[in-house]
């Protein structure tokens, strides 16, 4: 194989799984060092995922027993009206006030109806959404952040290649 292929190789290998190009040039401090850390970002990415999920379920579960709404089925933005309203003539009230006729939702439609019992019950539940979303977001960021490790890995490589 060629130098300039090998190099190539290397340099994909790296971006495929960060280390491996540093341990095909048998640099082993180096790829040691991005397996930990790219392990470390897996971890991590595995443990946003499960606790924006976890948070969902959670808070999905706490809505149907003290607000008396299933929100399994709804969309995101149906479980912030409901973490910021009391209940259903609240919201609807609200929207009918700032002329948004087209939010107003069907009081009759028992899909739609909720009633907090204690306003500590809505900022709980509230608090448990907030936290799955900003556990999304992380997880979003930490992608980046594995992207960004393959390209950093990649042009270490080069940068071997280029020492050698």
């Amino acid at each position: 194989m060629l130098v300039g292929q090998n190099s190539k190789l290397s340099i994909a290998k790296s971006l495929v799984f960060p280390g491996w190009g540093q341990l095909s040039e048998h640099n082993n401090n180096s790829a040691k060092q991005f397996f930990v850390q790219d392990g470390i970002l897996w971890l991590s990415l595995m443990g946003t995922i499960w606790t924006s999920n976890h948070y969902e379920q959670a808070y999905i579960v706490f809505a149907c027993e003290h607000a008396g709404i299933d929100l399994s089925d709804m969309l995101l933005q149906m479980a912030v009206d409901v973490g910021n309203y009391s209940n259903l003539s609240e919201f609807n009230e609200n929207k009918e006030r700032r002329r948004q006729f087209s939010l107003v939702l069907d009081e009759n439609n028992p899909e739609n109806y909720w009633n907090w019992k204690s306003e500590g019950n809505r900022n709980q539940f509230d608090e448990m959404r907030i936290t799955s979303g900003k556990s999304k977001k992380v997880g979003s960021f930490i992608i980046g952040g594995l992207i960004g490790h393959r390209i950093i890995s990649a042009i270490h490589v080069k940068y071997l290649k280029n020492k050698n």
